[in-house]
């Protein structure tokens, strides 16, 4: 089998300590965790006091219209935020490429527990009629991947990968073997 290299061009970060790959990086080197005491915790159902938080986001109207935000779960905006950061370092967005090349291809532990919650409670307290139709399409991990190539245009291989943990290491291998 030949063997080709695969080089990775561009990096998107969000977590508790930094909303891009610069300001995390720049915290990590200053001794700044991004993990926290959490607040308004009830110790009856949340056992542990601390927990790596992203805080003070809003993701960029540019990547998602203001009346689309609240139809997806915070987990699509992070990974829409993040893809924008990596696609703006690697340069690809400045160059002219032929987009049924390019391709999208993530990695999702698991998400969408907030619109969850903010459905049941709706469920519970104003009956079915009152659950958005937009649930599911807000929850959904490949939702991640075809809401970032329907806005860069991409028609390439797109696919999300949810395997717990392993998630990330696992879509970075299925990437450099679709390369």
């Amino acid at each position: 089998m030949k063997m080709s290299r695969v080089a990775i061009t561009g990096l998107g970060t969000i977590c508790g300590n930094g909303h891009s790959t610069v300001e995390v990086w720049k915290n990590l080197l200053a001794g700044q965790s991004g993990i926290t005491l959490l607040e308004n915790r009830d110790p009856k159902f949340c056992p542990v006091p601390i927990a790596g938080v992203v805080k003070n986001f809003k993701i960029s109207d540019s990547l998602l219209e203001p009346k689309e935000q609240d139809r997806y779960d915070f987990f699509i905006h992070y990974a829409l935020h993040a893809a924008d950061e990596a696609l703006k370092q690697s340069g690809l967005l400045d160059a002219q490429v032929n987009k049924e090349k390019v391709g999208c291809l993530l990695g999702v532990g698991l998400g969408g527990f907030p619109l969850i919650e903010s459905c049941l409670k709706n469920f519970l307290d104003k009956g079915a009629r009152r659950v958005s139709p937009f649930f599911i399409p807000g929850i959904i991990p490949n939702m991640t991947t075809g809401l970032i190539s329907i806005h860069y245009g991409f028609t390439g291989v797109n696919y999300t990968i949810a395997s717990a943990c392993a998630s990330a290491g696992h879509a970075i291998s299925a990437a450099a073997t679709e390369i």
